[in-house]
């Protein structure tokens, strides 16, 4: 561990499908949480086949965070292929 993370770091998992209307604050949310109590974050987004334009959304919060990640899958797999 870093002296820049001496308190740590974590990684948050948002597993979603079709929730373009909630992911900017889910991802604001868990960011802010992330660094309140640790300094040091990444969030990870797992994209499950969404329908809905939340896959260009989650690329656009990568491109504006760094500590955000996206992975998608093409089709839904279901919760279990999340983790």
């Amino acid at each position: 561990m870093s002296a820049a993370n001496a308190r740590g770091s974590v990684s948050v998992i948002v597993a979603a499908r079709d929730e373009a209307r909630g992911l900017a604050d889910t991802v604001a949310a868990a960011l802010a949480a992330g660094w309140a109590a640790f300094g040091d974050v990444e969030v990870i987004v797992v994209d499950d086949g969404s329908r809905d334009d939340m896959p260009a959304l989650a690329a656009r919060l990568a491109a504006d965070h760094p500590e955000v990640r996206v992975v998608t899958h093409a089709r839904a797999l279901g919760l279990g292929a999340v983790y």
